[in-house]
């Protein structure tokens, strides 16, 4: 197979497959939706319900509620969310050694909830706002109390005495606003607390009760004042309120959109938003629970706006509350059942849907558009057709279900109760449901006896199942171990209606049926798939036909103009595309484009595989922000990591296949033989470091991370240097790579401090971050292409004025970082280093460097980012100590194997954190060399620290004496700068156990190597 065939091939591959991950993308279901036999989700029924004020309605108006509201019950409306408020009930505190007190007034709950429980209503209780005693009389009643065990209480006697009548229990409502939280800042962990307090004595009173967590807000606000609700929940799981929740509840209001729209942004508001608190929930692997709607829906303004004066106006006059929206009630009632219809159909994880208002509270009530009927008592557009859909059909959408849900029809005999439903002995009247979907499922208990099931779907056998002679379709319930099984009754239906009936024969005694699945089917392989994968495929051969015609007149066009190297400008051309390539990746906004753009990177990388190394280089800062490929979100770098990798093996194959005998046969003879006395000692320096994390993955109790941490810390910087010694290639264009990425971050660095956009406050000072979280990162990574780019500035030959400019960029964004590891420590190291190694001279001007860099801190001498350096009694340098003696507490107590790798958090916050040190408990490493190889590679690590450090030293002094002056010799005494500023500021911060310090460490180790080769050749000759 020659090249050209072999770029062919390539090329038709790569199309193909993109365009097949394309056309598969485009077709893909919307965010949230649930395609094939959905997860167990408890307490996901799709019910509707109603917000009412139960406690407050005086007789005449709860005899006209539950007259008005029978008509739902049981296929429609099922819930009523009522408010259990803390200060209605218990006005004053409870007596010494009492849960109660004497003027606790219960009357009105009491008779509501004892007439819902008799017309079969299920209640959900939302028990919330603070009496004047329990709370600071300065704050309104939405604050929390100033002792949660006094809520506790409080809801510990609602449960006891409610046992019966409520079946959920939220606690608190919308404290992800400050008007829910009593006017102060939301609080996540404040609430878990809370939360926690009450979960415990609501289910020490009724053990079946379901808590849900506090309905959140919708609002786009990241804070302080308000906090958007994904990001409220995923610090609520970061608080451990895990365990104290059963379901979560949130307020999907659909605004001013169609429930079609799909965007899920946090800075949109509609009625998809839900789906972003269903993938913080999937992300915390807390799937099994539902969301609530606790109020959901379309405002509709009480007259048709006036386009004339605007919508803004009616709201204005009371007619809407712009806040919500504002609909004619035509598209309310339109928008409202369609988005029942689609919650229904794609959302199985949703738990009841609970309409915002029964009735409108007042002519001034912010939220009377929602309002099923007016204040007349005569039901608006919306809940006509509410009526409408309770009179007809009940039916199943997709998801589990009970099997004694209401929507399900059993003859009387059967026996029905929520664990199982159990045949009767002689009556083969069936089991009726009605379904929408493509597939039914039923989890059947089979026993000792004979019995069947006959099943039939839209009056024909059940497609699933075998057959008898007479042709119906059964599932047999014999089984001498009564094991239970999930059966599919029929797939691949219409995605429609359809009507299941099952009738038993025996099976008496043994409660068959355990439970119903209902499931919406895609095919595979769709029509926009296999399209996508033909058009790939064209325009990879389009690709291919291109590229060899452009490097054919390419070549032609140089050799026209006398250019010694036609080969030259190709590869040229190549590089530009291949960094063309990876920028749009990096930047990509979909996964469509993103597939398309990797297809590229293949194809140059291919092409150019040291091309691609450089590439490596230069994208190492960038890795903090990775690019969505649908399975998963990967940074450029370790992107082109494996494409590099695949590259080189690509054509080792190629060179094999020419010959693969006579190739075997020499490799075995002469490479196999020689390959360990080939091994360099910086070879042994990473295939240490590699066993070493083999080590720290075994040793960890949190695998998941130590995993991803020896994957993209370990393993792929690895597999970089090796790629780096097995090209045999110029290490100059890496060199230079590495720096115009460093370069660019610091470009955007200054950028954001011109603009002030992006900075960290800490401290009384502003401090930069360009593309990391933290400016410390920024840091540690520029202060080592500082000490690498000085030396070429200074001594090398060629682009002097190219490294000077990126020195003085890279020097004042590092500045602007405010890092006191680099100011005082990193960078003085390493010009001390240069100046004792290049000379009196030079030593002078390093000294004059370092004055230079006193006098610059001295306008921020007086802000507490540098007075807390010597305060070891607080601040920065207090937190160190503490930390540095956790982090031996925790050697004393794994000095062989350490913790494993990226565990030291795990372990320190909490176990070994001291109390002291309490200001900080997310610390994920010791802020140490030392102490970071230990606690994570335990004494392996150690020696490897050590035995690296020897080899390198040992090597690069060797290295600089012999190389003349030139760029060679500057780049060795830039490789050993660099070192010398990572261990500096290692002894106080992170030193090589991050994604980009790791790739950083493998290019200068095999810069090192490289320039070893080039010493030993000149002492040679």
């Amino acid at each position: 197979m020659t090249r050209g065939q072999l770029f062919l091939a390539l090329c038709l591959c790569c199309g193909a497959a993109a365009g097949g991950l394309a056309g598969d993308w485009l077709d893909q279901p919307p965010r949230g939706a649930v395609y094939g036999v959905p997860e167990a989700v408890a307490w996901a029924d799709h019910t509707l319900g109603t917000n009412i004020d139960g406690g407050r309605l005086n007789p005449a108006a709860r005899e006209a509620f539950f007259r008005q509201a029978q008509w739902g019950q049981p296929n429609s409306l099922r819930w009523l969310r009522v408010p259990i408020r803390w200060a209605d009930v218990q006005k004053s505190p409870p007596k010494e050694g009492s849960a109660t007190a004497s003027d606790d007034d219960w009357s009105g709950l009491d008779t509501f909830l004892a007439e819902a429980e008799s017309r079969g209503f299920k209640v959900w209780a939302v028990l919330g706002d603070s009496p004047v005693w329990a709370r600071d009389p300065q704050q309104p009643a939405s604050a929390p109390p100033k002792d949660g065990r006094a809520f506790g209480a409080f809801a510990r006697v609602v449960a006891t005495r409610y046992r019966s009548k409520i079946a959920a229990y939220q606690i608190w409502d919308e404290p992800n606003l400050a008007s829910g939280w009593g006017g102060q800042y939301p609080d996540p962990a404040a609430y878990a607390g809370l939360l926690r307090e009450a979960a415990i004595n609501i289910r020490a009173a009724d053990p079946r009760a379901i808590i849900v967590s506090a309905a959140l807000s919708p609002t786009t606000e990241n804070g302080p004042l308000n906090l958007n609700e994904p990001e409220y929940l995923r610090r609520l799981y970061r608080a451990g309120a895990r365990d104290f929740f059963d379901a979560v509840a949130a307020e999907p209001f659909g605004f001013w959109t169609d429930p079609d729209d799909r965007r899920i942004n946090t800075g949109i508001l509609n009625f998809s938003r839900l789906v972003l608190l269903r993938e913080v929930m999937q992300a915390q692997a807390d799937s099994q629970k539902a969301i609530w709607a606790a109020a959901f829906g379309w405002a509709a303004l009480r007259q048709a706006p006036d386009p004339s004066r605007g919508q803004a106006q009616d709201a204005a006059r009371g007619e809407g509350d712009p806040a919500f929206g504002g609909d004619s009630p035509q598209t309310q009632a339109v928008r409202t059942a369609a988005a029942i219809q689609m919650a229904r159909d794609e959302w199985p994880w949703l738990g009841p849907l609970v309409f915002t208002r029964w009735q409108a509270e007042g002519e001034r009530d912010p939220r009377a558009g929602f309002a099923l009927f007016g204040l007349d008592g005569t039901p608006s557009p919306l809940g006509l057709p509410l009526m409408s859909e309770a009179a007809a059909k009940p039916v199943l959408t997709a998801g589990r279900y009970a099997p004694d849900d209401a929507r399900i029809a059993y003859p009387s005999t059967w026996r029905v109760l929520s664990d199982g439903a159990d045949a009767p002995q002689n009556d083969l009247s069936p089991v009726v449901m009605t379904f929408r979907g493509t597939r039914l499922d039923l989890t059947v208990r089979r026993g000792p006896y004979r019995g069947y099931l006959w099943v039939t779907i839209d009056s024909a056998p059940a497609n699933s199942l075998p057959r008898d002679e007479q042709g119906r379709s059964f599932v047999v319930l014999y089984d001498p171990l009564a094991q239970a099984a999930e059966v599919t009754l029929a797939h691949g239906l219409s995605d429609s209606e359809h009507r299941a009936e099952i009738s038993a024969e025996g099976g008496w005694g043994q409660w068959p049926i355990a439970s119903w699945t209902v499931a919406r089917e895609r095919d595979s392989l769709s029509l926009p798939t296999w399209l996508g994968v033909g058009l790939g495929a064209v325009a990879g051969a389009i690709a291919w036909r291109v590229s060899a015609s452009a490097r054919r007149r390419v070549g032609a066009w140089a050799r026209e103009r006398g250019t010694r190297n036609a080969q030259q400008v190709v590869e040229r051309a190549v590089w530009v595309g291949l960094f063309g390539s990876g920028a749009l990746f990096y930047l990509s906004p979909n996964i469509a484009l993103s597939w398309l753009l990797l297809a590229l990177l293949a194809l140059f990388t291919l092409w150019q595989p040291v091309g691609g190394l450089a590439l490596i280089a230069f994208a190492i800062p960038f890795y903090v922000q990775p690019t969505s490929l649908g399975i998963g979100s990967y940074a450029v770098v370790e992107v082109v990591v494996v494409l590099c990798a695949a590259g080189y093996l690509g054509r080792g194959l190629v060179a094999l296949m020419r010959s693969p005998r006579a190739r075997a046969e020499h490799f075995w003879r002469t490479r196999a033989s020689r390959l360990w006395r080939q091994l360099s000692v910086m070879d042994w320096v990473v295939l240490g470091w590699v066993a070493c994390g083999v080590i720290g993955v075994m040793s960890a109790e949190n695998v998941g991370v130590a995993n991803r941490e020896f994957r993209v810390v370990i393993v792929e910087p690895a597999l970089y240097y090796a790629m780096i010694r097995a090209s045999r290639a110029n290490v100059r264009p890496l060199i230079n790579a590495f720096l115009a990425g460093a370069t660019v971050i610091a470009v955007k660095a200054v950028a954001d401090w011109i603009t002030q956009s992006d900075l960290i406050a800490a401290e009384g000072v502003l401090r930069a971050r360009s593309v990391y979280f933290s400016p410390n990162n920024l840091a540690l990574y520029l202060d080592r292409a500082v000490a690498l780019a000085l030396p070429l500035a200074l001594f090398g030959r060629t682009r002097r004025a190219w490294y000077g400019a990126a020195c003085a960029v890279m020097v004042l964004a590092l500045y602007l970082t405010f890092a006191k590891g680099t100011w005082l420590i990193a960078l003085p190291m390493a010009l001390l280093f240069i100046g004792l190694t290049r000379g009196r001279k030079v030593l002078l001007g390093s000294l004059g460097v370092l004055a230079l860099i006193v006098v610059s801190l001295l306008p921020i001498a007086g802000t507490e980012r540098l007075r807390s350096l010597l305060d070891l009694s607080g601040g920065t340098g207090f937190i160190r100590l503490q930390l540095w003696q956790s982090a031996l507490a925790m050697i004393r107590d794994h000095p062989l194997w350490g913790v494993g790798l990226d565990n030291f958090l795990y372990q320190y916050r909490t176990r070994y954190i001291l109390p002291a040190a309490f200001a900080e408990p997310g610390l994920s490493h010791p802020h140490n060399i030392l102490l970071d190889f230990w606690t994570r590679l335990g004494l392996p690590g150690v020696g490897l620290l050590l035995f690296m450090l020897t080899a390198f030293w040992r090597r690069a002094r060797a290295v600089y004496r012999r190389l003349p002056e030139g760029d060679a010799r500057a780049l060795a005494l830039g490789v050993m700068a660099a070192m010398v500023a990572a261990l500096a500021h290692g002894l106080i911060d992170n030193s090589f156990f991050l994604v980009d310090l790791a790739f950083v460490l493998m290019l200068t180790l095999a810069v090192l190597e490289r320039l070893w080769v080039e010493a030993q050749l000149i002492s040679t000759a």
